[in-house]
């Protein structure tokens, strides 16, 4: 039997960013403990990361996640947990684009049943690639809001017109 595969896919790499950092932070610690030339500094140091690695490590694992994208569902599906969340497209309320340099992120906003949901994925999809994929949810569910922050990028401008052109213009976005 052939897996259904996706349409679009993406995850979050924030989390791993913070390990990193935090692991680079510990180091320095050690480091100036080693510095210090005393035992007490260092035992404290060494205890102390590896306390803060633990828990930030755990903390971290869970926030881990793909979010896919198929014909007829959103999954989220936790990398460490072997748990799946299923949204209908009809729950997407929001899509938010944040533009920063390297650190853009979506953010996919649902609610299902009163419970609200926000993914925060790293930006999956640019230019003409972005269109297509935000034409493809409004084929899904033509209901939902687009932002795109800061307001002057040339994407929010490019999202407009193609709304515009395929009748998916909504009222508050008119100029």
């Amino acid at each position: 039997m052939l897996a259904v595969k996706p349409r679009y896919k993406s995850s979050i790499s924030e989390p791993l960013i913070q390990i990193i950092s935090s692991l680079i932070i510990i180091c320095v610690f050690g480091f100036s403990a080693i510095l210090v030339k005393s035992i007490l500094p260092i035992f404290i140091a060494v205890v102390a990361s590896a306390v803060g690695i633990i828990i930030f490590y755990i903390k971290s694992i869970r926030q881990l996640y793909t979010l896919r994208f198929y014909d007829n569902y959103i999954e989220q599906h936790l990398l460490f947990k072997k748990r799946s969340l299923q949204l209908d497209y009809s729950t997407l309320q929001e899509v938010s684009f944040q533009l920063g340099g390297t650190m853009s992120k979506m953010i996919f906003t649902c609610i299902q049943k009163n419970d609200k949901y926000k993914f925060r994925t790293d930006v999956f999809v640019r230019d003409k690639t972005a269109l297509e994929f935000l034409l493809w949810l409004k084929s899904k569910n033509p209901s939902f809001k687009t932002h795109v922050w800061p307001p002057d990028k040339i994407l929010k401008v490019n999202i407009r017109n193609v709304y515009r052109e395929y009748g998916f213009l909504e009222e508050t976005d008119r100029d």
